[in-house]
């Protein structure tokens, strides 16, 4: 294995099946909280909400949130107030409206601040988009099929076709730490805590303690076996639901005592087709979101669309369907599957990869998901490929069949970077990104 070193401080690791890429150390955040300082900095832009008293001795009652007029004996014995002359042309400034010129000014001074912070931010945005390859992993023996980061960011966690789920130390230049066989394939993988779960392609949802001191419980132990194989795994952010796509099923588990137990399975969508003709496609749920709302969930299907389901009244509804951007001329024709799937961690955006065309970008919508635009990514082979959103939401990297991993940009899904891995006819399976600390 190609020595990695140990990851610097805030540095995005993206690992694809399974060549590493680091950008870093950077955090973005500094620079925006120094614009947020500038807008609230009370040196030069006044408090509305507090008394405002702009020359000292003055005996003079002022108002709350606002600067005290002041008179002044103008010409002809006629009064001024702040300046301004009750009648004829002549103004003069008063010392409360120098004050207030000079405030203007600073905040002028400020906005150009601004710019430049701006400026500063899109440049070192664009130099984050710029990844560095660390190394290879070369442990497993045959595809990988999923990859999973440990919540503190110290493990990553693979499972692959060579039946062996396999836990590797940062710290420790990406060693192998642990390692189990099974009698199947693993085909997906996730953390919560210290406990590692993971599904088979025999239907299994087992869970290991790969990292625990207590050697006696690392134990695996399984927790549910199912008829189908397992696609995906996904906890929602209090860690007390977990949500297993396999096959046609998506399955809801609760954690009651420190157990976890399986609760009930989601309904299942109405076939695609046209029944009458025996001419249905089989359903199959390739991916499943918790979505702000913790008690909702979005599941997608490979030939069903989209369905958002309510965890608390167990009604599901159709949020984007086939036929919402699919006309089919014929019944057999091809109309946009759903490989693979991503949220972006705002939850007000999802991406597809689609077997034949490549991304489709959707803005979550209270009703419904709406389809903003898609991205030609055709590929040479008719695999499901893996999508992800990185860098804080900004960007999307995608995998291909030609030997490298592509990352957009969200904003304009215009390519940024190209990582490869392997040779041109490699598939890259699987995708895991982390920002360590």
């Amino acid at each position: 294995m190609t020595p990695l070193g140990t990851p610097q401080s805030q540095t995005l690791l993206v690992v694809l099946f399974f060549t590493l890429y680091s950008v870093g150390p950077f955090d973005i955040s500094t620079i925006i909280s120094a614009e947020f300082i500038i807008l609230t900095d009370p040196s030069f832009i006044p408090n509305q909400g507090k008394r405002i008293n702009l020359k000292r001795g003055s005996k003079q009652k002022e108002k709350k949130g606002k600067v005290p007029l002041r008179k002044q004996p103008g010409p002809e014995g006629k009064q001024a107030i702040s300046g301004r002359w009750l009648e004829g042309e002549v103004r003069t400034v008063s010392n409360e409206a120098a004050e207030i010129a000079q405030f203007v000014r600073q905040i002028t001074s400020a906005s150009s601040e601004i710019e430049r912070l701006r400026a500063e931010i899109v440049s070192v945005a664009q130099q984050i988009q710029e990844f560095n390859k660390l190394g290879t992993i070369e442990a497993p023996t045959d595809c990988v099929h999923a990859l999973a980061f440990s919540v503190d960011g110290r493990y990553l966690a693979s499972v692959s076709n060579d039946n062996m789920v396999r836990v590797y130390g940062l710290e420790r230049g990406f060693a192998t730490t642990w390692e189990e066989k099974g009698d199947c394939p693993f085909t997906a993988v996730t953390w919560r805590d210290d406990a590692l779960f993971v599904g088979t392609m025999d239907g299994h949802v087992i869970c290991f303690y790969p990292t625990t001191r207590w050697i006696r419980r690392r134990k695996s132990e399984i927790i549910y076996k199912t008829d189908a194989v397992v696609q995906t795994m996904v906890f929602n952010q209090r860690g007390d639901h977990l949500l297993v796509c396999s096959g046609a099923d998506v399955l809801l588990f609760g954690k009651t005592s420190e157990k976890w137990k399986y609760r009930d399975c989601l309904p299942r969508p109405k076939p695609f087709g046209e029944p009458n003709e025996g001419d249905t496609y089989p359903i199959v749920a390739t991916g499943v979101h918790f979505l702000e709302n913790e008690q909702q969930c979005l599941v997608g299907y490979l030939y069903n669309g989209f369905w958002k389901f309510n965890i608390e009244t167990w009604e599901s509804t159709l949020y984007f369907g086939p036929d919402d951007s699919y006309e089919l001329e014929d019944p057999r024709r091809y109309f946009g599957r759903i490989t693979d799937s991503a949220k972006s961690p705002d939850s007000k955006s999802v991406v597809t990869t689609d077997t034949c065309v490549g991304l489709a970008w959707f803005k979550v919508m209270p009703e419904r998901l709406k389809k903003m635009s898609t991205t030609n990514m055709a590929q040479d082979s008719n695999v499901p490929l893996p999508v992800l959103f990185i860098n804080q939401g900004q960007a999307v990297i995608m995998g291909t069949t030609k030997g490298c991993a592509v990352i957009l940009g969200v904003k304009r899904a215009e390519k940024l970077q190209t990582l490869k891995h392997g040779n041109d006819e490699t598939w890259v399976t699987s995708l895991e990104s982390i920002l360590s600390s």
